[in-house]
């Protein structure tokens, strides 16, 4: 499977260019998710939370239960489907739910390696903590997303991020 992680302002863009047939939106509570021309209601899964690694007031945190949605969603998809990942800039929650699947999907893994991977991908990503947390917890990977986290160095600031690509 082809992972595709995008800002929202280029999804369809990205739709398009990788022919992608499952979508995974994470946009934060109140915000209207897109609808995508010719992507099934059932191959899309919206997810609403905010981009925060602890608890704030009134302010909705990542979740195990989000973690196991995404994980549950993308075992719909085939070796030969391209799924898109995107929240609302493309750095921190969408990263940080590839890394998931990622991770999920590959076997021996090594946070140094992914990290470097991740880095040279895209110099401006910024997975949310608590994701890669939360999902170290659901899949049992030993702590790799959060060590992969540590070890990412400071990334380059921007307002959204390139899309990149990830292959199962």
């Amino acid at each position: 499977m082809k992972i595709v992680i995008s800002p929202l302002s280029l999804a369809n863009k990205m739709i398009d260019k990788y022919n992608a047939n499952y979508i995974i939106s994470i946009l934060s509570p109140g915000e209207s998710f897109p609808i995508f021309e010719g992507i099934k209601d059932t191959n899309h899964l919206k997810l609403s939370f905010n981009d925060i690694t602890s608890p704030r007031k009134n302010l909705i945190q990542p979740s195990l239960g989000h973690v196991k949605n995404i994980i549950s969603f993308t075992k719909k998809c085939t070796k030969n489907d391209t799924l898109l990942i995107h929240c609302y800039a493309g750095i921190s929650r969408s990263t940080a739910a590839a890394l998931i699947v990622y991770c999920y999907y590959k076997k021996d893994l090594r946070a140094d390696l992914m990290a470097t991977e991740l880095m040279s991908l895209s110099p401006s990503a910024n997975p949310n903590s608590l994701l890669l947390k939360l999902g170290d917890h659901i899949i049992g990977s030993s702590n790799i997303l959060s060590e992969c986290h540590k070890i990412l160095k400071k990334p380059i600031l921007t307002y959204e991020n390139k899309p990149f690509t990830l292959n199962c």
